[in-house]
């Protein structure tokens, strides 16, 4: 394969040339390169240090909504485009950039074609050989980025929406009752106010149908009805389509949707939308459209500028698009001969006359060679144009010379788009992002400087090598051969790599490979623009983790409210069981019996209450405090703050708990679950037989079996079995069930990491079993 030295030029406005700077790039795969840059997810730009862009990507004009020529006439049209939100934020870190003169990187949202959307800008300050310094940047669009990271549900989704859709229509449809809401903003496009509305079409979603050109109906309809067909969460609803306004005339509208759905993703009913008037842009577009065909039908027969001169050098015949290509008239150039010598460029005219004395000219050029031969010609509007000049000398049959046929053909474009290759080859050369350049085998062909001072690979080591070489096993085979896959059909893939540097260092790269073509449609080469995104993903972790411990802590803030009031109201039922058997005591023996008894219930409720307290002062920590406690000890307080219940209930009580149970174990929790277990056999006993309770304990491996029986009213696990241990499940009619006991006690055995089971029946009585981490002997 043939190479050849490409020149890399400074800005035209600077009138310098740098050193010629040699990329081993063929010529032809640069019309490749600026299709897959300009096709790629990043906007690429060059500032002088005046602020001024320089250079714009096809791809950042289209992030921006402005032409190339809006950007160079004025800069400030893009800074129009920030936020007002956004705008002290983003100049503050520009000028501490531009004072210290090292890499620009920024988040900020801007206001694009009736959107908000969020981008990440970074630039690098990059100096000439000449001294002049620019800044090379590019621009990514991380909107979807910014909303995954925000959390949603319905409030929320419904606060976010109404707020992005700031000036613009906004409207509600709950198909559960057919209803459509819709903003004043939205009425207003189509020349209505609330009341109008109501009173001229209701608020049902035929309604709006028939609002809609008859053109469009059934294809909106069809669109909006597939959408909400589908039950789960299928992104965004779109499309356009034309509403009648008040005054006759129709509006284009675009409208875009979501449906509302639950945490897992179920559907609710309900679509939030927006809808924005795009008729200026609609009517632009066909204007565009219609100017791009005549466009099209002039060139295919524009001819260029002929002209026939004589051999006394006037002209004999000069076609009337010489206007076109000059800016002057046929009747001028014959009026005046030497108008065309006089509107060559200055810098040109040396090479006009070298060609002039070579190759027009009377009886001693009186053959058939030509020459092809480029100039600037001043346009009448002062206006710079290349021309490609041809002429070659006409003679009769007898050999008389009868002057020069020539042909002018501007070729300003031409020269415009190579001069836009070198700023785009300068601007890969400098770019922020990394380019790779690979043959069809994925051999690698070139790498620009920022391959090298990301990986640390200098193109020595790389050029003829295969990217494999920073593969990790991040990803699997099959996504490689779904990527190899994609490309060779001709589509370009995006997506993310986790790579390994020269040194062993991993980074995160977003990436858009994508295949360049030959003019046959043969693909030849691949070229990959890659972005840094290492610190990114760094932040993605950080946050994840962060919205794990506060939901951690947020569940378990909740339980504490759980334990404290069903702990607390079991001790406030002993305390009034005591005084009530105090007031009825006969003699001072029994009440200061039961004044020792409230002196013992009291105390437990401080203890709960004590620990209660520590739980929660720990509810910040990741981890729940453990201790090695003694179980038999601990069964016993429960016992004994429950002794009135248990004695007047008729409760035969026994303990059978080995020595050697100690747990390891949170204090509040171990005397919540005897608690909760305790006070459910007393409240669900059997009126038909004596009440028992009988609680065992034994050490098995690692974790204390402990059983609590009792042969009360029992469960029917058939029917109730699969919710016996959900949050307010109630199974009975006892007036003091609240459905919080069993749930407590089931996620706090699971937090520290053991388990509950239960064996019942209807009438016979119920036992639980449950597994506590053991402590040492």
């Amino acid at each position: 394969m043939q190479y050849i030295a490409c020149v890399v030029l400074s800005p035209p406005s600077l009138h310098n040339t740098m050193a010629l700077k040699k990329q081993h790039i063929h010529l032809s795969d640069l019309q490749h390169i600026k299709s897959a840059v300009d096709n790629s997810p990043f906007g690429i730009y060059i500032l002088d240090r005046d602020v001024r862009f320089v250079y714009v990507s096809e791809g950042f004009c289209r992030m921006t909504d402005l032409t190339a020529d809006e950007l160079y006439e004025d800069t400030a049209a893009f800074f129009n485009l920030i936020h007002t939100d956004d705008v002290d934020a983003f100049f503050a870190a520009n000028e501490a950039t531009l004072k210290g003169f090292h890499e620009f990187s920024h988040e900020l949202r801007l206001v694009t074609g009736g959107r908000i959307r969020w981008f990440w800008i970074r630039s690098l300050p990059k100096q000439e050989e000449d001294g002049t310094w620019y800044w090379h940047g590019t621009m990514l669009d991380i909107t979807n980025r910014k909303e995954i990271e925000r959390p949603s549900d319905e409030a929320r989704t419904r606060y976010e929406t109404f707020t992005a859709i700031s000036n613009t229509g906004a409207w509600e449809y709950d198909m559960r009752n057919d209803r459509l809401w819709f903003s004043e903003e939205y009425l207003a496009m189509i020349g209505l106010d609330a009341r109008q509305y109501r009173l001229q079409y209701g608020g049902k979603m035929q309604n709006w149908i028939d609002l809609m050109h008859p053109e469009d109906r059934n294809e909106a309809n069809r669109v909006f009805q597939s959408y909400l067909a589908d039950e789960a969460d299928t992104g965004i609803y779109e499309t356009y389509f034309r509403l009648k306004h008040s005054n006759g005339s129709w509006v284009w509208i675009w409208s875009r949707g979501r449906k509302l759905c639950d945490e897992q993703g179920r559907f609710q009913g309900k679509v939030l939308g927006t809808h924005i008037n795009v008729t200026e842009t609609k009517e632009r577009e066909q204007r565009l459209k219609e100017s791009n065909t005549k466009y099209r039908i002039a060139a295919e027969f524009s001819p260029d500028w002929e002209y026939w001169v004589r051999p006394d050098g006037t002209f004999e015949y000069i076609s009337p698009f010489c206007e076109q290509i000059s800016g002057y008239t046929a009747d001028e150039f014959m009026k005046d001969i030497s108008l065309f010598e006089k509107i060559i460029y200055t810098e040109d005219k040396p090479e006009w006359e070298r060609h002039k004395r070579l190759h027009i000219g009377g009886q001693n050029h009186q053959s058939d060679e030509f020459e092809t031969v480029e100039f600037r010609i001043q346009h009448k509007d002062g206006s710079i144009h290349w021309i490609e000049h041809i002429c070659r000398p006409i003679f009769d049959d007898t050999g008389v010379y009868l002057g020069q046929r020539g042909t002018n053909r501007d070729v300003t474009q031409r020269h415009a788009t190579g001069s836009e290759m070198k700023k785009l080859l300068k601007a890969v050369q400098n770019s922020p992002a990394t380019v790779v350049i690979t043959d069809r085998d994925g051999n690698i062909e070139y790498v620009n400087p920022k391959f090298t001072e990301v990986t640390g690979y200098t193109p020595g080591e790389v050029i003829g090598l295969n990217p494999r070489i920073l593969k990790s096993e991040f990803k699997s085979r099959e996504e490689y051969e779904n990527l190899w896959n994609t490309i060779l059909s001709g589509k370009s893939w995006t997506g993310e790599f986790k790579n390994i540097k020269k040194n062993g260092e991993a980074y995160w790269e977003h990436a858009m490979i994508s295949p360049i073509t030959d003019e046959t449609g043969f693909i030849t080469h691949f070229i990959a623009i890659k972005e840094d995104i290492t610190q990114l993903k760094k932040r993605e972790d950080e946050l994840k983790e962060v919205i794990e411990i506060v939901s951690d802590q947020n569940k378990r803030l909740q339980e504490f409210n759980y334990i404290l009031s069903h702990n607390i109201r079991s001790y406030a039922a002993n305390i009034a069981a005591i005084l009530t058997e105090s007031k009825a005591a006969d003699d001072e023996s029994t009440r200061r019996e039961l004044m020792g008894m409230l002196d013992t219930v009291s105390e437990g409720l401080l203890s709960t209450l004590y620990n209660l307290n520590e739980n929660l002062s720990i509810q910040r920590e990741v981890n729940v405090e453990r201790t090695e406690l003694d179980l038999k000890a601990y069964t016993d307080k429960i016992l004994a703050d429950h002794k009135i219940q248990l004695a007047e209930s008729g409760i035969q009580v026994s303990v059978a708990i080995s020595p050697d149970c100690t747990v390891s174990y949170n204090p509040a929790y171990l005397q919540s679950v005897l608690q909760n277990l305790v006070t459910n056999a007393i409240r669900y006993r059997s009126e038909k037989r004596t009440p028992i309770i009988e609680i065992k304990a034994r050490r098995n491996g690692e974790f204390v079996e402990m059983t609590v029986r009792d042969n009360g009213i029992g469960i029917d696990l058939k029917h109730h079995g699969s919710r016996l241990f959900g949050l307010r499940q109630v199974f009975t009619d006892n007036p003091e069930a609240r459905g919080l006991g069993l749930y407590i006690v089931r996620n706090q055995v699971s937090v520290m990491g053991g388990r509950i089971d239960v064996d019942s029946s209807p009438g016979q009585g119920t036992t639980f079993t449950v597994w506590m981490p053991a402590g040492a002997y």
